[in-house]
Parts: structure tokens; C-alpha cells; sequence
């Protein structure tokens, strides 16, 4: 690693957030004080150089802690979920004697927090890795690798130029002769790469342009990417016509690759903005915007392997311009427009399990017991449940009696919460027949 430029009388300054917060009542970030929600409680203030000139880019850690890279004034800000003993990193000096400012990217680790600036001679990007202590400010420099580049093929807020896998490891590309770009692993403890996705084959032939779109690094660790077919045979296998409908998977572990089913949502009149966010079961979050500037309107949809559309959200609650989302855990995605964050609870929706019921009068229906109790919505109420049978209301509430005819029910629950989110789970009830057997009845000779 070679260190930054810096001055010597360069200081890094740490500011309690508590104690600015005695500054007045300043705009905060934080748009929710529920019970689950964290208080971040910060003066955004602080981090723009005016109310009308703020460009901030903020990431939510599992742990509630929030990051904030203000490219306008090269400070980061470390925030607990509780606002207390917050810390802004002034960073400016250490950037100097050039000009290139703080990125839109951030990655926290254990010990270190890393960022990234363009590189000042035109060479990429270059990856600051500042200790989480001091805030002194290092360039990461491998060299098994030429040169960094934005794994998002532009620097783009709304996409991300690098990633964490754990706090060992992290994701970077490259660019090598050619144009010839690679996905690297490395491990910032050993400064290593300890694997290289060589992802085209002779870049050229794709365009100037990454052979790989979307890319983004799932909770489960993996690396997925939405293809172009004429790198197929990088990946050894098979590409399905309808190759819009899938990622590329890279199972780091066992360093293969797979088909990940990606079922882009029907009739969608927006733009698909990304990222894809991946969670632990793949499914999948995908981000739309629609309409023009000065109106647009959002959409996240979260799709399970099968197509499923289990959740979706849009504006309102959603802020119409999102510049970055970031799916947190299995529970919350955050959402930020440059300005200021919104943290949402993900519902979700369990209309229990499939049942098998005999018509016990033989009737030809029989009545049965609906059950939503076991959905949940981490820091918000579920306010409405709504039961449907080939898209009628049949039912409303918790917990229903409904009656149903001999036959098999596929029905759909949706929750809602208070936020105005959305999440859906099906059950399917079979009714059978009841089969009477005659009985025999032999006379008595």
C-alpha cells in the first residue's frame, strides 16, 4: 500500500453529533422515530455546504449503523443506530494536492472504511482505505491488478463501483489490455487477489464496455450479474433464449457458475435503474423509475425464484428520485435521493400451510380456517389482510372462516402495513370428496 498525499499538520477532525445538535433543529436524515427504527437524529446541515447544495451518499449497515459520503465537503460521517458518539472524518486535506473528490461508494469493514475517488491521471478509480481510529487515509494498491475500475462501468450513484463480500474480502474489476475487464476477490487483510472472473473475452467484440451489467454482491456472499450472451462461453453453460430472465451466478465458495432466475416485472413502464439486490434466498429486488425529471415516480419489486411478486413498494412512501437503495437485511432496504434516507421494514406475508380437508357431510363444501397471524412486519403494524380466490375477495381480517367447494384453492393473502407496503403469500386448500362405501348386509337364513 503506498500512502496518500497529505500535508503534515494534517488533522483528521472527529465531531459529536450530540453535542452539534445544540446547533438548533436542523433538518434531520432520519425521516422515522418508530420503535425498531434507529434514531440517527443527524443535522444534515453538517454535512452540505448550504440546505440547497447537498450531495450525499448514504449506506446502512446490517447493524443499523449508518455511512454518509458528502462529495461536496470530502467528509464521512459513522452514525449508531442510536445517534450517539457519532463521528464525522474530514478528509480533504488528505486528498490533496489533488482535486478529485470523494465518490458515491462506500464499504465498511471491521477496521477500515473504504471509498474511492477517480483516479488523478485519468487511470481509473483509486480505493481509499481509511482507518476507522485515526481516519488517516491509505491507497489500496495490488499488484496483480493494472487498473481499478468502476465495476458499474461509469461511476454511478445509483450503482456501485465496488463491494464488500466479508470483512476480509471485497469485489473490485479491472481493466487489463484490450480493454479486456476482470472481477477480482481480494483480500484487503494479505492485500491479495485470491480469485480473477475473467468475465470477457476480448472486450472488444461487446463494446467498450463491461460484459456484464448490474452487478452486485448478494447477503449471501455471491457474486451475481446480468450477462451478455456473447461472453457464454466464459461461463460454461448453457444460456437460455430468454436470457433476460436470469443473472449470471459466481458462488465464490465454490467458484462456479449458475443460472439465477430473474423474473423482470410485467408491462413496466419505467426504466430498469438497478441495482438488483440479492438476498439470502435469491430473491430478488429490483428498481424502476418512471415519468420524466421533475416528476419521476419509483417502484421496488421484491420477486421470489419462481416469479412470485412477494412485495412491492412505490411512491408515496417511496421519495420519486431515488439515487441509491441498499437492502440492509431480510427485514429492512433503505433508500436515499442524495438528501436525506428512509429506512422501510420489509412485510412479510404467511397465510399458513397447505391444507387437505375432507367434506365431512358430504355437502359438496365445507368450511375452513384462514390464518395470517404468523405474518410479520418488523417495526410497522400490519394494518390490512386481505384473502383472494382468483383475484375476488373472499376474506378480510387475521383469521377468516371462509367456505369452499369440493375441489383444490390456490389463495393469495396480502398484507399491508401502515407504511403502505405490500407482501404476498398463497395457500392451497383441497377439499375433498367424502367416498362412502355401501355396506353389504347379509339376511339371516
Amino acid at each position: 500500500m503506498s500512502a496518500l498525499a497529505r500535508k503534515p499538520s494534517s488533522v483528521v477532525v472527529f465531531l459529536i453529533f450530540s453535542l452539534l445538535m445544540l446547533i438548533g433543529n436542523n433538518p434531520a436524515l432520519s425521516q422515522y422515530n418508530v420503535s425498531k427504527s434507529p434514531n440517527w437524529n443527524i443535522p444534515r446541515t453538517i454535512l452540505c455546504p448550504s440546505e440547497d447544495d447537498c450531495s450525499l451518499y448514504m449506506w446502512v449497515e446490517p447493524n443499523m449503523t449508518l455511512y454518509v459520503v458528502s462529495m461536496k465537503t470530502n467528509q464521512v460521517a459513522v452514525v449508531p443506530p442510536d445517534g450517539s458518539e457519532a463521528r464525522v472524518y474530514d478528509v480533504a486535506e488528505q486528498l490533496q494536492p489533488y482535486t478529485q473528490r470523494l465518490q458515491p461508494g462506500i464499504v465498511p469493514l471491521q477496521d477500515w472504511i473504504l471509498l474511492y475517488r477517480f483516479n488523478p491521471f485519468g487511470r481509473g478509480i483509486d480505493i481509499l482505505q481509511m482507518d476507522r481510529i485515526t481516519g488517516v487515509m491509505e491507497q489500496l494498491i495490488f499488484e496483480d491488478i493494472s487498473q481499478i475500475v468502476s465495476c458499474a462501468a461509469a461511476p454511478h450513484i445509483s450503482r456501485r463501483s465496488f463491494f464488500a463480500i466479508d470483512d476480509e474480502h471485497i469485489a473490485i474489476c479491472s481493466e487489463g489490455p484490450v480493454h479486456h475487464f476482470n472481477v477480482h476477490v481480494v483480500n484487503v487483510i494479505s492485500n491479495t487477489v485470491e480469485q480473477t472472473l475473467e468475465l470477457g473475452v476480448n472486450n472488444l467484440e461487446v463494446g467498450l464496455i463491461r460484459p456484464w451489467l448490474e452487478m452486485e454482491v448478494g447477503l449471501d456472499g455471491n457474486i451475481y450479474f446480468v450477462p451478455y450472451a456473447d461472453n457464454a462461453v466464459v461461463w460454461a453453460i448453457d444460456i437460455p433464449e430468454d436470457i433476460r430472465n436470469y443473472q449470471i451466478k459466481y458462488d465464490i465458495d465454490a467458484q462456479t457458475y449458475s443460472l439465477s432466475p430473474l423474473f423482470l416485472p410485467e408491462d413496466e413502464e419505467g426504466g430498469l435503474t438497478g441495482p438488483i439486490l440479492v438476498d439470502q434466498q435469491e430473491n430478488k429486488y429490483i428498481f424502476y423509475r418512471g415519468g420524466f425529471v421533475g416528476n419521476y415516480m419509483s417502484d421496488i419489486y421484491k420477486i421470489d425464484r419462481t416469479g412470485r411478486l412477494v412485495w412491492h413498494l412505490t411512491s408515496p412512501p417511496l421519495p420519486n428520485f431515488i439515487a441509491t437503495m441498499n437492502l440492509v437485511n431480510e427485514d429492512f432496504i433503505a433508500v436515499s435521493d442524495m438528501n436525506g434516507v428512509n429506512l422501510f421494514s420489509i412485510p412479510f406475508a404467511n397465510a399458513d400451510s397447505d391444507q387437505t380437508i375432507m367434506d365431512s357431510d358430504n355437502s359438496g363444501s365445507e368450511t375452513i380456517i384462514l390464518d395470517g397471524s404468523a405474518s410479520t412486519d418488523s417495526d410497522r403494524a400490519i394494518v390490512s389482510y386481505l384473502w383472494t380466490l382468483a383475484g375476488i375477495e373472499i376474506a378480510t381480517g387475521v383469521i377468516s372462516e371462509v367456505s369452499l367447494d369440493v375441489g383444490i384453492h390456490e389463495i393469495t393473502l396480502t398484507v399491508t402495513d401502515d407504511d403502505g407496503l405490500t407482501a404476498v403469500d398463497t395457500v392451497t386448500i383441497t377439499i375433498e370428496k367424502l367416498e362412502v362405501t355401501p355396506t353389504l348386509t347379509i339376511p339371516t337364513p
